[in-house]
C-alpha cells in the first residue's frame, strides 16, 4: 500500500518550537558551536540541512547523534521523516509513536494528522520469517543483512516486492522473488546445497524433511497465529537440472 503524497506534504509543512506558526521562515541556527552544550543543536540543524537536500541517510545518522547527546523530542519526529522516505516503515512508525508520547502537548499540535498516518503505516508492514537445513546462513532482502538462519521470529518490513538471498560458506547461494503483504507474515524455507569439489561425483539424493518438521516451524507459527495475522508459507529448494524438473517536512527550532 502506498501513502499519498498529500498526507506527506501536510505532515511535513515547517514547525518551529516557540512561534506556534507553521510554514514560517527559516530561523537562523545558533551562533555558538563550541561548548558541549551546542554540539546537540548543531547536530540537529545539520540534520536538518541535510534532510532538505534529501540525503536520508547522512541526516539520520546527524539526528541520531543529536538525540543521543539530547534527547530532544522534535529529533524523533525528524528521523521518522527520514526512516520513512528510506521506506523503513517500521522504524519510521517506531519514532513517530516515540515523538507523540515524548513531545510536549504544544509541539504534538503542530503535527496535526500524525496519528493517522501511524494507522496508516502499519497496515503496510509485514512480517518475515526465514529458514534453511543451514544454520547460520546469511540472510539479504532488499540489499539489506537481515540476520542469520533460522529466523524464527518475524521481523517487520516494508510490503513490497524485493529479492531474498540466502548465503553460507561450503554452500551454493540461493535467492528469490517475493511479495510481502501488509499484516501478514511469510515464511520463506530455503535448501542450500554444498559447493563440490571439481571433479567429484554427483551424490545420491536425499529428501529433504519438510518445513513442516522442524520445530522452528511450528514456533514461528505459533507466535504469528497468536498476534492474529495471516501466515504465508514458502519453500524453495533448489534442484539440479538433471534431477528433473521442478516527506520530506522537519521540526525546526
Amino acid at each position: 500500500m502506498l501513502i499519498s503524497r498529500p498526507r506527506i506534504v501536510v505532515l511535513g509543512l515547517l514547525i518551529f518550537a516557540g512561534t506556534g506558526e507553521a510554514g514560517a521562515a527559516e530561523p537562523s541556527p545558533p551562533v555558538s558551536a563550541n561548548s558541549e552544550s551546542d554540539l546537540p543543536t548543531q547536530l540537529k540543524w545539520q540534520g536538518d540541512r541535510l534532510l532538505g537536500d534529501l540525503k536520508y541517510k547522512e541526516a539520520l545518522a546527524a539526528y541520531e547523534k543529536s538525540y543521543a547527546l539530547s534527547p530532544n523530542p522534535a529529533v524523533l519526529y525528524n528521523k521518522g521523516r527520514c526512516f520513512e522516505a528510506l521506506e523503513q516503515i517500521p522504524e519510521a512508525v517506531q519514532a513517530y509513536e516515540r515523538f507523540l508520547k515524548d513531545a510536549p502537548p504544544e509541539l504534538s499540535a503542530r503535527v496535526p494528522g500524525l496519528a493517522q498516518l501511524i494507522v496508516t503505516l502499519r497496515k503496510t508492514i509485514a512480517g518475515l520469517v526465514v529458514t534453511s537445513n543451514v544454520r547460520g546462513a546469511r540472510i539479504v532482502f532488499r540489499d539489506r543483512v537481515l540476520g542469520t538462519t533460522p529466523l524464527v521470529k518475524p521481523i517487520e518490513l516494508k510490503e513490497g516486492e524485493g529479492i531474498l538471498e540466502v548465503y553460507a560458506d561450503a554452500y551454493e547461494s540461493s535467492r528469490k522473488s517475493i511479495s510481502l503483504i501488509g499484516g501478514e507474515v511469510k515464511i520463506i524455507d530455503f535448501t542450500l546445497r554444498a559447493l563440490r569439489p571439481k571433479g567429484t561425483p554427483l551424490p545420491i539424493p536425499s529428501p529433504s524433511p519438510s518445513v513442516a518438521t522442524r520445530w522452528w516451524f511450528w514456533t514461528a507459527v505459533a507466535g504469528a497465529v497468536a498476534s492474529g495475522v495471516v501466515v504465508t508459507i514458502a519453500v524453495t529448494s533448489e534442484r539440479r537440472p538433471d534431477q528433473g524438473t521442478y516527506g520530506q517536512g522537519q521540526i525546526r527550532w
